[in-house]
C-alpha cells in the first residue's frame, strides 16, 4: 500500500498541474510527463520516502497495472483510420517510423545507450511518445530509470517539435493540408500533433489529428515485430530439437484484441451514445493507470541510474527528433 498509495498522490499532482496549465492557456503539458517528473524529483531528493515497504507498490503499478494499461490501450486505436490518410500520407508516416525506429536503435546504440534504452527512444519517437514507451517497456525488459529517462527525454523534445514545426511551416509557404500532413508525422504524442496542426488552422488540425491516429496505428504491428525479435533472443529452447520458442506476452495479445475490438465497434456502431461513452470510460481509465504507472517509474529512479543513461539518452532523444522532423517536412512537401 505505501508505494501505491505514494504513486496515487503523485498522479493527482500530475492531473491537478495539467488541468492548472490549461486552464491559463499554458503550454499542454502530459500528466504523463508531470508525473514521471514529479516522481524522479522525489526519488532524488527524499530517497528515505522511496525505498523500503513502498517499493512493492512501485512494481505491482509497473508491471501488473501497466500490463493491464496496455491492453486497454488498444481500445484507442481504430485500424480503419490507416485507410483514412491515403497512399500519400501513409507513405509519409511510413518513412517517419522507419526512421525514428532505425536512429533511435542504430544512433543510439552508437552513442553507447543500452538496446533496453536505444528502442524506448525510438518507439517513443517514432510513434506515439510515452504511451509507445509504456507499451514497448515490458517487451524488450526495460529498466525504471530507463523508462523514466526515455518518457522524459521524448517528451521534452516533442513539446519543442509542437512549437518549432508550426513556424517552420509558415516559413516554407505550406498550405493547411501539408502541414496538418507533417504536425502529425512529425510531433511526438497525439496531443502535441494535434495541438500543433490547430495552432496552423482548423483545416491543419483535422488533417494533423487524421494522420497522427494513423502513426499511432502503427503500434500494433512495430510491438509484434518487437515481441518476436526479443522471444527470439530470449526464447528458451526446448530439449528435443533445440528450437527456439517465441513466447509473445499475453498483454500484447490483449492490446490487438482491443484494438480488433475497436475497429469492429467502430463500424458496425459509428457514433452510438453508448459505444462512445464506453470508449471515453476506457480511455480515461487507460490513461489514470498509464500516469500510475508513470509515477511509479520516476519513483523508482535513483541518481547513479540517471548520470549513466541520461546523457546519451538525450543525444540518442535530439539526433531521432530531428531525423523524424527533417523526413517528414520533405514528405509533406514532396507527397502532398
Amino acid at each position: 500500500m505505501p508505494g501505491l498509495v505514494l504513486a496515487a498522490v503523485v498522479t493527482a499532482a500530475a492531473f491537478a498541474v495539467a488541468a492548472a496549465f490549461a486552464r491559463a492557456d499554458g503550454p499542454r503539458l502530459s500528466p504523463v510527463f508531470i508525473a514521471v517528473l514529479v516522481g524522479l524529483l522525489l526519488s532524488l531528493s527524499v530517497p528515505e520516502l522511496t525505498g523500503g515497504r513502498a517499493v512493492p507498490g512501485f512494481r505491482l503499478a509497473t508491471r501488473g497495472l501497466l500490463r493491464l494499461a496496455i491492453v486497454l490501450l488498444g481500445l484507442r486505436f481504430s485500424l480503419g483510420v490507416v485507410l483514412e490518410v491515403g497512399a500519400r500520407g501513409l507513405l509519409v508516416v511510413l518513412a517517419v517510423v522507419a526512421t525514428g525506429l532505425t536512429f533511435g536503435v542504430v544512433v543510439g546504440r552508437r552513442l553507447g545507450a543500452s538496446p533496453r534504452l536505444a528502442w524506448l527512444v525510438g518507439i517513443g519517437t517514432a510513434i506515439c511518445g510515452t504511451s509507445a514507451i509504456a507499451a514497448a517497456a515490458p517487451i524488450v525488459g526495460a529498466e525504471e530509470d530507463e523508462v523514466s529517462v526515455a518518457s522524459v527525454i521524448i517528451t521534452v523534445f516533442g513539446t519543442a517539435a509542437m512549437v518549432v514545426l508550426p513556424v517552420v511551416g509558415h516559413r516554407l509557404g505550406m498550405d493547411a493540408d501539408t502541414f496538418g500532413v507533417l504536425a502529425g508525422a512529425g510531433v511526438h504524442d497525439a496531443a502535441q500533433a494535434i495541438a500543433a496542426g490547430f495552432s496552423f488552422g482548423p483545416e491543419a488540425g483535422g488533417t494533423a489529428t487524421i494522420v497522427k491516429l494513423a502513426r499511432t496505428s502503427l503500434l500494433v504491428p512495430v510491438l509484434l515485430v518487437l515481441s518476436v525479435v526479443h522471444g527470439r533472443r530470449r526464447g528458451a529452447v526446448t530439449a528435443d530439437g533445440g528450437r527456439v520458442r517465441i513466447r509473445v506476452p499475453w498483454y500484447l495479445v490483449g492490446f490487438v484484441a482491443a484494438a480488433a475490438v475497436r475497429t469492429l465497434g467502430d463500424r458496425v456502431l459509428g457514433d452510438a451514445g453508448g459505444w462512445v461513452a464506453l470508449l471515453d470510460a476506457v480511455a480515461t481509465s487507460t490513461t489514470a493507470l498509464l500516469v500510475l504507472a508513470m509515477a511509479a517509474f520516476g519513483l523508482q529512479t535513483r541518481l547513479s541510474a540517471l548520470r549513466e543513461v541520461g546523457p546519451r539518452a538525450v543525444a540518442a532523444g535530439l539526433t531521432t527528433a530531428v531525423a523524424c522532423a527533417v523526413v517528414a517536412t520533405l514528405g509533406a512537401l514532396t507527397l502532398t
